[in-house]
């Protein structure tokens, strides 16, 4: 089950967009509407498919290339992603604390993942144990990732989320990092939630999260958190 970057519909019918690959939608309609309105300005061509100019990378010709093992990393890490995003994108704003903060802090900070791979597992959901997940500023994250500056194309824009996602190795390298954004409308609904609640929430949120990652199904922790 995949969630639509626009609507945030539930569906199996899937529609990818073909340059980034990293957002899917519940229809044609959901995705031109989303390239118009925002996703045009966020959306950078895949490492793993083009190059730095967005022209189409050739096909490795070898398998177990140098090539072809790094476009494997990218697209194990993207099927993972699609499995975890709605899960990631519901703890970004909670974990935001947004009921105690001014509304600006929906453009100010971001969560920030690292995950690093998770050999021999039977399910695709367990390929990456998540290692922390931290609330950062803005400006810190542009300053460690100058490639994604800016992150936030419209400052005035406070419908929109995002979490950065970094994949490290064994040795805590960093070998990939995604940055993540769509429109939420469950922000207006975490603003006006109790403080104390939202507190309580945003400090337990990222531990939270780490958990989920490493010991449940996906799935199980959006049941969880929706009541659904």
């Amino acid at each position: 089950m995949f969630t639509c970057f626009y609507c945030q519909k539930k569906t199996e019918d899937v529609k990818r967009c073909s340059r980034c690959r990293l957002v899917t939608y519940c229809s044609k309609e959901c995705q031109t509407i989303s390239w118009k309105v925002t996703h045009k300005k966020s959306c950078r061509p895949h490492p793993g498919l083009f190059d730095e100019d967005g022209n189409p990378k050739p096909e490795p010709s070898e398998v177990g290339s140098a090539e072809w093992t790094q476009l494997e990393v990218d697209k194990q890490l993207s099927k993972w992603l699609e499995q975890w995003r709605g899960v990631f994108c519901m703890y970004a704003v909670i974990c935001l604390d947004l009921a105690n903060h001014p509304h600006e802090r929906i453009v100010s900070h971001c969560l920030v993942i690292r995950v690093r791979p998770e050999l021999f597992q039977e399910k695709r959901f367990q390929s990456y144990r998540a290692v922390s997940a931290e609330v950062e500023s803005r400006e810190h994250v542009e300053k460690m990732f100058p490639e994604l500056a800016p992150i936030v194309a419209d400052p005035t824009d406070l419908s929109r989320a995002r979490f950065v996602l970094i994949l490290e190795n064994a040795n805590g390298e960093m070998l990939r990092v995604r940055l993540n954004q769509w429109n939420d409308l469950s922000i207006p609904k975490w603003r006006g939630i109790p403080q104390a609640e939202a507190r309580k929430l945003a400090q337990d949120g990222t531990a939270m999260m780490v958990h989920a990652v490493n010991n449940m199904d996906p799935a199980e922790v959006i049941r969880l958190m929706t009541g659904n």
